[in-house]
């Protein structure tokens, strides 16, 4: 390794690990705001006579997702917990893949030409009007200026 390298790799992991700690700050939050707004439910565990509160989601729970699960907000109502389906298992999707047509195309991007080229002198100034000597335009020559001059 040269000289210069180190640093930078000690640079790039520190940069990772703060990325990663406020990423779990995000995930922390996020599950304490999911928490909130999904509430607390009761529950009587067995051999006790009073019910005791639970959160029925939590920032731990939003950890342990298994693969394939996510948490689903919407709106005012209550978060739900979803399956979500594969596309490379449907069978159409493997049906255009053999076919060669399962990749994406995007189209070739445009070239926008102005319609017409775009200069700060107002429309009928003659060129070079309004220049004071020192570089800068005089203000009348815009709609705006010169109604104290």
């Amino acid at each position: 390794m040269t000289d210069g390298a180190l640093p930078q790799l000690v640079l790039q992991l520190t940069q990772t690990a703060e990325k990663l700690a406020d990423l779990e700050r995000l995930v922390s939050q996020l599950g304490a705001d999911i928490g909130k707004q999904a509430g607390q439910t009761a529950f009587r565990e067995k051999g006790h006579e009073r019910f005791s509160r639970h959160d029925i989601c939590d920032a731990a729970m939003l950890r342990e997702l298994p693969d394939g699960y996510a948490l689903l907000v919407r709106g005012g109502r209550a978060p739900v917990l979803a399956k979500l389906p594969r596309a490379w298992t449907d069978r159409a999707y493997k049906r255009a893949r053999r076919h060669g047509h399962a990749i994406y195309r995007a189209p070739a991007p445009s070239v926008l030409t102005p319609a017409r080229e775009f200069t700060l002198t107002p429309p009928g100034a003659p060129a070079g009007a309004g220049a004071n000597g020192n570089g800068h335009r005089d203000a009348a020559g815009f709609p705006w200026g010169g109604e104290d001059q």
